[in-house]
This record gives structure tokens, sequence and C-alpha cells, in this order.
């Protein structure tokens, strides 16, 4: 095993990044030595792949301590989800993905739900979220320069995610090259990231990247002893997708909303101000204003939901999985991290 320095990727909000994160085996045993000869050097080839052409299969499941949940259509095309539950719906559900990369700027991913697809697909400036259970539409336009549009769509890809880990890394933590190992076929090495503590539900993260051409195969998160979630190509093709993947048009009868990157932020303003952010790195808590009604407004479904998934804490109701903690505090706050759960209790009593 090769060493590097102590870095660590700062989880900001670790209820979006788990719906966006975690994926294989932490640390799956290796079968042979590394092709890389530095952590550098290997991240270096992840960076140079981001023109790579592709299309494959990819898996996401999870072991986060929960019951299974209805998987729901509704929250995956917002910046943010906005019901716990639904977040955690998604969580707990598997998923099969197909994934189709023409470049930076032509991307296409498929969720292949139970009678029903999602889709994500951008070709160029043009970003279309479709989802066929609801026969509904989004589209929106960005400048070329920038990338897609965060979803909870692209999220799920181990591209997305092992790039969101390295992108920021700090000194927190142990950055390791582990042996080899093989992802749906292809030779790999293992970027193994490890939190300098004790504070996080983390145990650590690792990134299987393609030994010949770079791309992230697999990402992995092992939490609280377990592998929290699972992201991984089953197959991979590096042919160049045919181009009419990346062009879409609503079916006839579909409702179509158009809108612009910065209808997103409209949370932070008025009744949704910017969230609060303390901590470091992996013991990060993040703070906003719950969703109307989540605690105190809850009734039916959605509050038999809370009562299953939840436990009276002092201050409000909270939730800890093997990868993260939420708190819904009776005066109207919600608190996530990728932290034990009093940890968030005593946040927000501060």
């Amino acid at each position: 095993m090769k060493k590097l320095a102590k870095w660590t990727p700062a989880i900001v909000a670790p209820v979006a990044v788990a719906a966006v994160a975690f994926g294989g085996p932490a640390i799956a045993a290796g079968s042979s030595q590394p092709t890389a000869e530095s952590v550098e050097e290997l991240i270096s080839l992840v960076e140079s792949s981001a023109d790579a052409q592709y299309s494959g299969e990819v898996t996401q499941s999870s072991d986060l301590g929960l019951p299974e949940l209805p998987d729901t259509a509704n929250g995956m095309y917002r910046g943010a989800i906005d019901d716990p539950s639904e977040a955690i719906a998604e969580l707990t559900a598997p998923h099969e993905l197909r994934v189709f990369v023409g470049g930076p700027q032509q991307q296409r991913v498929q969720v292949l739900d139970d009678l029903a697809e999602r889709d994500v697909i951008r070709n160029g400036d043009e970003v279309w979220a479709w989802d066929s259970r609801e026969n509904t539409a989004v589209q929106v336009t960005v400048p070329e320069h920038e990338g897609t549009p965060p979803t909870d769509v692209t999220r799920l890809t181990p591209a997305e995610l092992a790039q969101r880990f390295l992108d920021n890394v700090t000194p927190s933590t142990d950055v390791t090259l582990d042996s080899g190992t093989r992802v749906a076929g292809r030779n790999a090495d293992l970027l193994v990231l490890d939190p300098q503590t004790d504070d996080t539900l983390v145990d650590s993260v690792a990134i299987a990247v393609d030994a010949e051409t770079g791309v992230p195969l697999r990402v992995s998160v092992e939490a609280s002893g377990v592998t929290a979630v699972e992201v991984e190509f089953t197959s991979i093709d590096y042919s160049a997708p045919d181009d009419s993947l990346f062009e879409f048009t609503p079916p006839a009868g579909a409702e179509v909303v158009t809108k612009t990157p910065s209808e997103g932020e409209d949370r932070e303003r008025g009744d949704y101000p910017r969230p609060t952010v303390t901590g470091e790195d992996w013991t990060i808590i993040v703070e906003s204003v719950a969703p109307a009604g989540a605690l105190s407004g809850a009734t039916g479904e959605s509050a038999e939901l809370l009562d299953q998934l939840t436990t009276p804490v002092e201050g409000g109701r909270g939730v800890q999985t093997t990868l993260f903690s939420v708190l819904l505090t009776d005066d109207g706050r919600m608190l996530t991290g990728a932290v034990p759960l009093d940890a968030l209790v005593a946040a927000a009593a501060s």
C-alpha cells in the first residue's frame, strides 16, 4: 500500500451526498499490484478521463439500517429533496441505471424503475429531466462552460461521485493507493480515503479507477462497519454513444416545465435562507429550514412514516442511519451530517 499525505473530502450536505454519493465494497480485496505508481498519478489519470466517451450499466444499493421504502419519483429532479422521507426512500431503494457519456457536454442517465423510467439528458447547453411515471419533463438551459445542473439522478454515477470527493480533498484524511481489483471486467486501481477522526460515521471511501482510461468504475463508502451504499458499473463499453441518445423531445401530452438555473436558488431567500454549516470536513453539520410541516404538520401516512423512521430526542425527532443522521427540531430546523445523532442534538442546542 502506498501512502500520500492526509487529505479529506469535505461532506457539505451528507443527505445529498449520500443520495449522490456512495458506492461499492469500500475496501475490496485487491487481486494484484496497482498499475499506478502513486496516488498523484492515479488522481491525474482520473482528471484526464473528463473527455472520455463510454456507456454502461450501473447498479446502486444501500445498507443504511432502515426498512426499504417505496421508490419516489417526484423528488428526483429538484435541486434538493424537500421531504426527508423522499431522500431516505431514494437511498434505501436499489436502482439500476444506464449511463451514456459523449464527453463533458453530452451525458444521459436513465434510472429504470418498476414499469417506469427517469432520464436526465444533457446535450450542449440544454438539459432535460424526464419522468415517464408522472409524464413530466423539465427543461433547463445552462451556459455551455458549466457542468450539468446537479440532480439526484446524475449523482448516482461513479464518475460524478468520485469527482465530488476528489474536488473537496483537504488535509484530514489518509489517502492511499491500494492493490488492484476488477470491476465490470476491467482492471482497476483503488484509491482509499480514510478519515482521521472518530467523530464521523464514515469509516472509509474507496474509488476504483479504470487502470487504462482513468474512468471511475466504483465508489464505495464503508460506514458503521458496513458498506453503506454501493454504486458501480456492471458493464462498460468505451465506444462513442450515438448522438441521437442525447436528443430529447417530450412525448405528446407530457407536462413540460422550463426553468433557469437561478430558479434553484430561490430557497436562499425569503422563507428559505442559506443553510448554516458548522464543523469541518467529515464532521460537518448542515442546518437549514425544515420542509413545511415536516414535524408538527405531518398527518396521515406522512406522520406514520415519520414515527417509523425517527425517534424522539431532546428538541425534536431524529434518525441515525449507518451513514448519516437527520434531526428535525420542534422549532422548524433540519440538521444533517455524517455524524452520530447525538452530535446533531448537541449542535441544535448550542
